[in-house]
């Protein structure tokens, strides 16, 4: 629980900072997208999520994260598949403004299953502007750290598809 709120302290802490230097921009938006990786054999990850969050200069954004995964491990030849409902968030900083930015973020399971994990997350996104759409495609890596004994931590690679709407 301690580093559920460090992560979201510091969060907030960044952008009080972020915003007191720069350009307000006052957009809120929100973000439908997908992430999917696969291990070879061993397991595979997809969430899907959905992302409220608000522009607080021209670069800077921060949201609020809420997703639903579903991950499928194979241990010892058993197959196994388990859904979990994360919540985090996360940080975004446009390095080519509307084509390229960065986004890190961080989240914790909130329901009562047998894996329960933090998850740390880093995306490059590549996204274009048509009107108040932005239609997005990244890539990223994801850490899991997992809070169960009968699993591990796992760290994979991830492809991103998905699709902001500004308000």
């Amino acid at each position: 629980m301690r580093r559920i709120i460090f992560i979201i302290g510091m969060t907030l802490g960044m952008c009080f900072c972020v915003c007191a230097r720069g350009q307000v921009k006052n957009d809120i938006w929100s973000e439908v997208s997908t992430h999917l990786s696969m291990y070879g054999s061993s397991n595979n990850h997809m969430e899907v999520s959905y992302t409220l969050g608000y522009n607080f200069t021209e670069r800077f954004a921060a949201g609020l994260n809420l997703e639903e995964s579903v991950t499928l491990f194979k241990i010892d030849g058993e197959k196994d598949h388990y859904v979990n409902t994360t919540i985090g968030a996360k940080l975004s900083y446009d390095i080519f403004k509307k084509l390229i930015a960065i986004q890190a973020g961080s989240g914790v399971t909130c329901d009562n299953k047998p894996w329960k994990y933090l998850y740390y997350d880093a995306m490059m996104c590549f996204k274009t502007e048509i009107g108040k759409v932005v239609p997005t495609l990244g890539l990223g890596i994801r850490y899991y750290d997992s809070m169960s004994k009968s699993f591990g931590n796992y760290f994979r690679g991830y492809v991103s598809l998905g699709c902001i709407v500004v308000m």
